[in-house]
């Protein structure tokens, strides 16, 4: 019964060590140096194109799998989006949307203004 209990723990553990994929992963940590704004990420969202959006301390972080792009603002908290690809956004005391300009450039659409004062607080 020892030899029994002995060739399973032995394959258990063989199996295991034999069984990871070699190669590189499929995760990259990119240093802040390399997207140029805060260490600190708070959340994330990928659009319909792939493209990911990240809540940084130092606004918004674009990146395509190129190129990092900030579209900077106070610290963005949270992400979301809808089923039409609209993103909010959340902010420290405010929060909106990302909407494109007439040359595709994302700007930022606070609908702060739209909450009854006595409401915010």
């Amino acid at each position: 019964m020892k030899r029994v209990k002995l060739i399973l723990l032995a394959l258990a553990i063989f199996t295991n060590v034999f069984a990871q994929q070699s190669g590189s992963s499929f995760i990259t940590n990119f240093q802040p140096a390399v997207y140029k704004a805060h260490s600190q990420n708070w959340a994330v969202v990928q659009d319909k194109r792939g493209v990911l959006f990240f809540g940084n301390g130092s606004g918004i972080l674009e990146y395509d799998g190129i190129t990092w792009q900030l579209h900077p603002m106070d610290v963005v908290r949270s992400l979301a989006m809808d089923n039409n690809g609209r993103i909010y956004v959340g902010l420290r005391g405010d929060f909106g949307y990302l909407q494109p300009d007439s040359l595709g450039n994302l700007q930022y659409k606070s609908l702060k203004d739209k909450i009854p004062a006595q409401d915010l607080e």
